[in-house]
């Protein structure tokens, strides 16, 4: 069975969360999803296996810790506006 490197997608999905979401999560999948590459590149499926595992978790927790993030900003926002209005 040939591998297939997803290295486009981790790379787009780590800088996206880079920007977007969680600076450190996306920092760790970009530095993974690029081992990973590296790793399949010369022909370590085993390696390139691990790492990108690695990469997937840590940019799933990263957009888990984004969205948790914005909801509470978002209500925290909220709040302050709904509280502001009621003293006038």
């Amino acid at each position: 069975m040939e591998q297939k490197n997803n290295f486009g997608l981790l790379l787009g999905l780590s800088i996206a969360e880079i920007i977007c979401c969680c600076l450190p999560a996306g920092v760790v999948g970009l530095i993974m999803a690029i081992q990973a590459n590296n790793a399949f590149r010369s022909g370590d499926y085993t390696t390139y296996d691990s790492k990108a595992k690695v990469a997937r978790i840590a940019l799933i927790i990263g957009a888990i810790v984004g969205i948790v993030i914005n909801v509470l900003t978002f209500i925290s926002n909220f709040a302050m506006i709904a509280s502001s209005m009621g003293s006038y």
